[in-house]
């Protein structure tokens, strides 16, 4: 077995840079998905995704494994993500603002668990539809729940939020995709 992500990452910061290696070739594409499903631009995804893995060569000397590594590689993602926003014409958008999200509290039905959705071949398309539809604080939460597995309290702390409204934001963004996959 291999060694796990927060080893390989101690070993770069003892400048084996065959461990950074791993650790790129490891999440690189999940990496690439996450931050394209969310800017939906080719350039503009390969410029953050770049900028994200040089802020972490650059981190090497400074890692200390407090948490999951990827739980950090999506903190900086999901601070590039926003920083992107910021620089934009039109700045980051409103569903970021956790206040927002608070109003947001919905009943959930237990039928379809978001893990069938996805393992359904027929319906992927109109998964990837519904998850685009999103508004983009959701949409991050979705997809890091979805496609990466990540826990509420880890996206909470990947996007630095309140984890009620983390879950909230979940909640309504797996209804929304609900809705729109079993039409």
């Amino acid at each position: 077995m291999g060694l796990s992500d927060e080893q390989l990452k101690v070993r770069c910061r003892s400048g084996d840079y065959a461990a950074f290696e791993q650790l790129y070739h490891r999440h690189k594409n999940p990496l690439y998905r996450f931050i394209y499903r969310q800017c939906a631009d080719e350039e503009l995804t390969k410029d953050i995704v770049q900028d994200v893995w040089l802020s972490i060569h650059r981190a090497c000397g400074s890692y200390v494994p407090s948490a999951k590594f990827t739980t950090w590689l999506y903190r900086i993602a999901h601070n590039r993500v926003i920083d992107y926003y910021r620089r934009s014409r039109n700045g980051v958008p409103i569903s970021y603002d956790d206040s927002f999200a608070e109003e947001q509290w919905l009943n959930m039905e237990n039928s379809n668990e978001p893990e069938q959705i996805i393992q359904s071949a027929q319906e992927t398309e109109r998964l990837l539809s519904a998850i685009e539809s999103l508004q983009e604080a959701q949409r991050e939460v979705a997809l890091l729940h979805l496609e990466m597995g990540f826990s509420v309290s880890e996206i909470a702390n990947i996007m630095q939020s309140n984890p009620e409204t983390t879950k909230s934001r979940l909640r309504y963004a797996l209804k929304k995709i609900r809705e729109q996959v079993s039409l």
